[in-house]
């Protein structure tokens, strides 16, 4: 955690120049670290048998004591809909690969930045081969902002660190163009208090009645609760409770209809 921490500090000013995924192909290398990049335990692999993939692409293995972990941060101006690209995962023991994206704006207001969207692919299953993913992008439907700055984070045997873990990846790309939220349940939904401590209420205004399933997940995916809640059409208003959750950054995610919301959360 710490790690990733410093290289997330050390380099996010560095990085937000570009409108698109810089050195998405992982084909630019300089002193054996791929530009625009910030990684530990990173190396260049140079044979690939991916279609268009060009010549090179990312090796993020684990050791004993350290993660394997890739970052970048540049602007942006639109809102895509998925993440995309070419990956493979071998796990040791229970690691598992994590492929995040974050979209955010800053607030002058507050000075910091808010999440508008958010992308988490969690990686568990073996895949020796090169194989394409896509992770959709949630947005708050209750907002129409538009983003300025993204930020994709790839890391391999972070909760455990088994030597010789490892994820690939190349031909990363963002597609398609969102419009303002448009769910088939979900009109409108809000969680507070954020920061949280003890319990978390969360409202819901539904267009149907349906099944919701709120859940908490830390940063790399990893369910710490989750609670199901029948709501009917209209507003609603139900409680999870976080006394049993350590402090620090999370993810609220509601699901209803198989289509989910996601929201930064922070635990005190």
């Amino acid at each position: 955690m710490k790690k990733l921490f410093t290289i997330l500090a050390t380099c996010a000013s560095s990085f937000l120049f570009a409108q698109t995924i810089p050195n998405a192909s992982f084909e630019t290398w300089v002193a054996g670290k791929p530009t625009s990049w910030a990684t530990a335990g990173a190396t260049q692999g140079t044979t690939s048998v991916a279609p268009n993939a060009g010549s090179s692409y990312l090796k993020l293995t684990a050791s004993s004591a350290t993660a394997g972990i890739a970052f970048t941060q540049f602007a942006v101006n639109k809102r895509p809909d998925k993440l995309t690209g070419l990956l493979q995962f071998m796990a040791q023991g229970a690691d598992t690969g994590i492929i995040l994206l974050q979209l955010t704006k800053f607030n002058t207001t507050t000075q910091k930045s808010d999440l508008i969207g958010l992308g988490l692919l969690s990686v568990s299953a073996m895949a020796m081969n090169w194989t394409s993913f896509s992770s959709t992008i949630q947005y708050d439907p209750s907002s129409s902002d538009m983003p300025d700055s993204c930020t994709i984070i790839m890391e391999t045997g972070f909760s455990t660190n088994h030597a010789g873990s490892y994820l690939y990846a190349d031909l990363l790309a963002l597609s398609g163009n969102s419009s303002v939220g448009e769910l088939n349940a979900i009109s409108s939904y809000n969680v507070y208090p954020n920061p949280a401590k003890d319990k978390l209420n969360i409202e819901c205004n539904l267009k149907q009645n349906t099944l919701v399933q709120v859940e908490v997940l830390d940063i790399q995916g990893k369910q710490i609760k989750a609670q199901d809640f029948t709501m009917n059409k209209g507003e609603n208003q139900v409680s999870l409770d976080l006394s049993d959750v350590q402090k620090g950054i999370y993810f609220v995610r509601m699901t209803s209809d198989g289509e989910s919301l996601s929201q930064k959360l922070v635990v005190e």
